[in-house]
């Protein structure tokens, strides 16, 4: 008896369909957007804001409200939460897959002996999470992910919080 490609994926439930890496990504983009959907109630809480979601408004205000250390300390830690996983996507589906990922991803996903020093700069520069995925997918050393990933967002805290000073 033959199955057509409906019924076959009517049958397959949605949850085996998503990377299992994916759900600490979607968890807390769905905190995020509670947050930002609270801001109205939680203006007078700028760290809780940017706790919830770490939008460059928000980490402004906070920044506004603390000293340097715990405010680097806590927005890298919340900026950094789901950027292992992000790796870690890259990593599991190779160069294939960044080919959704805009024009970069089009052109990483093409074989190429510079591709690896791109995915280390685009990190260095701001290590978001396309620019993580596409490291992992180029196999940059993890070691190295981490260390960049580490010292390039403690160094975009750092501005945003020297530059709100400035402001204020």
């Amino acid at each position: 008896m033959q199955t057509s490609v409906k019924q076959t994926l009517i049958k397959r439930p949605l949850i085996k369909r998503i990377d299992p890496t994916a759900l600490p990504i979607m968890a807390m983009s769905g905190v995020s957007l509670i947050g930002t959907a609270c801001t109205p109630l939680l203006l007078g809480h700028p760290l809780a804001l940017m706790l919830l979601s770490p939008r460059i408004i928000f980490m402004g205000m906070a920044a506004g409200k603390m000293s340097l250390i715990p405010f680097v300390l806590l927005a890298s830690l919340r900026l950094s939460m789901t950027d292992p996983f992000h790796f870690l996507i890259g990593r599991r589906h190779g160069p294939k897959h960044m080919v959704k990922l805009g024009r970069i991803g089009r052109w990483m996903a093409k074989p190429g002996a510079h591709h690896k020093t791109v995915a280390i700069g685009l990190l260095a520069l701001r290590p978001i999470g396309r620019h993580l995925m596409w490291a992992g997918a180029q196999s940059v050393r993890a070691r190295w992910v981490v260390a960049i990933d580490l010292v390039s967002t403690i160094a975009y805290c750092i501005i945003v919080y020297k530059t709100t000073s400035t402001m204020t």
